[in-house]
């Protein structure tokens, strides 16, 4: 809106580790599921009152079983898959 060259778009890591601690033991407690499902939503909803405006782009250890989440998911590092291919590491 004011011919400014500043990328629209916000990154956020890990915004559901207040509710997947580390220390943790076993699986989050449904509670902890509503509020992730939650805040996802919100984020969500945000995205699209701003009509394509802003690319939010999260890295999460929250893998929700809903449709609109899965169909966002562009990737999933896990089993070996990471942001940094394995074979690019150097070796202690």
């Amino acid at each position: 809106n004011h011919e400014r060259p500043v990328p629209a778009f916000l990154m956020l890591d890990q915004i559901s580790q207040v509710y997947y601690p580390a220390d943790q033991q076993g699986d989050p407690n449904e509670d902890d599921r509503l509020k992730v499902k939650q805040m996802y939503e919100w984020l969500f909803a945000r995205i699209a009152e701003l009509e394509g405006k802003l690319q939010l782009i999260v890295t999460d250890h929250a893998d929700l079983n809903e449709k609109w989440f899965r169909d966002a998911v562009v990737a999933r590092w896990r089993g070996g898959k990471g942001m940094v291919p394995e074979e690019w590491q150097i070796a202690d």
